[in-house]
């Protein structure tokens, strides 16, 4: 992460990322990439890595919640899709 990017847990098994000046497919490629990092870490009981579901927005003409609440809707399509899956809410 670069140094004015920001991680924080939101609840529960939740986190977000802040990536600012950050287009919305720079964002997904980042999201994508830690989900690789992920798999790939050997963890104790999961022999085939951690996985993550991801629901992806950008910050639009909107407020920071109405925003968070599009990433939500992403993440939980994510997650009832398969998991282990990013998912971009466009609008």
């Amino acid at each position: 992460m670069r140094a004015y990017d920001v991680a924080a847990r939101i609840g529960g098994d939740e986190l977000v990322l802040l990536l600012p000046e950050t287009t919305l497919e720079e964002a997904e490629g980042i999201t994508h990439h830690l989900c690789a990092r992920f798999r790939a870490t050997p963890v104790a009981g999961a022999p085939e890595g951690l996985t993550v579901s991801v629901g992806v927005a950008c910050l639009r003409d909107e407020t920071p919640l109405e925003c968070l609440a599009r990433a939500d809707t992403a993440l939980y399509v994510s997650k009832r899709v398969g998991r282990d899956r990013v998912t971009v809410q466009s609008a």
